[in-house]
């Protein structure tokens, strides 16, 4: 209301018509502080603008990207995602790898505004100047649901990353790899909302039997969990907390000994 008086007084009217495009005027208080603030994004800039829906306890676009920058993992390494639902962590790790910007492809909302400076097609034109779509990556996402590996293809169908990324249907505790030295990053099931704790302990154990048996890759796991270590039968290189939306997690690090120089082999599922 506040700034309805200022505008009528600022333009001599008696009231302000309420049609053209919506302005999110957002303030915010502290002690004797204010802060008012126009709204330029419209959705939260976690959001990329390729999830159209998302599978049970998804990871934010964010944070997905900040867990893969926080690893060992690079564009010439092998990524597993053995839990990888609709496709987050591996469509990530795509667009990091291609340098692709993120957010390239979903629309802001000061591009509506009547007053704004015409620049965003320009900054994208000089995106897609950066990017590197030749890439030979070796980004598998793996699920035991067939549908979500179905909402994952179209996911990174629309983040322009499919050709760059492996999925497939296939149980956590099939997935084998001919690579060396690569990395696995994985959201595992937790809390009681997707697995009893018997069926989740036995989880952890399997995912733990499936990650020595690789060649000296590394892991990171985020999980709520606390005694994730334990029946992973592991324990962790390096912790940090993080948190996936409001729920408190860790994020476990499991690290294997340097890449070697020269390797050509390939990775996929037994079975």
């Amino acid at each position: 209301k506040a700034i309805c008086e200022r505008l009528k007084a600022k333009h001599n009217v008696l009231s302000l018509s309420e049609d053209g495009e919506e302005y999110s005027v957002e303030a915010a208080a502290f002690m004797d502080n204010f802060e008012i603030s126009l709204d330029t994004s419209g959705e939260g800039l976690h959001k990329r603008g390729y999830r159209s829906m998302v599978w049970t306890a998804p990871l934010r676009e964010t944070l997905a990207a900040a867990i893969l920058m926080l690893s060992v993992w690079k564009k010439d390494r092998a990524l597993i995602d053995p839990f990888t639902g609709s496709g987050t962590i591996p469509i990530e790790a795509a667009l990091i790898a291609t340098n692709t910007a993120p957010g390239l492809y979903r629309s802001f909302a000061f591009e509506k505004f009547k007053y704004a400076p015409g620049v965003i097609e320009r900054v994208r034109e000089e995106a897609k100047d950066k990017e590197d779509l030749n890439l030979s990556a070796r980004i598998s996402g793996f699920d035991i649901n067939p549908k979500a590996i179905k909402l994952a293809v179209k996911h990174a169908e629309a983040a322009g990353m499919k050709k760059f990324i492996h999925f497939q249907t296939a149980d956590m505790r099939t997935i084998s790899s001919r690579y060396s030295h690569g990395v696995m990053v994985a959201n595992p099931p937790y809390g009681e909302r997707l697995m009893d704790e018997e069926n989740l302990k036995a989880l952890y154990r399997d995912f733990g039997k499936v990650y020595r048996s690789l060649d000296e890759w590394s892991c990171y796991a985020i999980t709520s969990y606390r005694g994730f270590e334990k029946h992973f039968g592991q324990k962790a290189d390096k912790v940090r907390k993080l948190y996936n939306s409001e729920i408190e997690c860790s994020l476990y690090q499991f690290l294997g000994a340097p890449p070697k120089r020269n390797n050509n082999e390939s990775a996929g599922s037994k079975g």
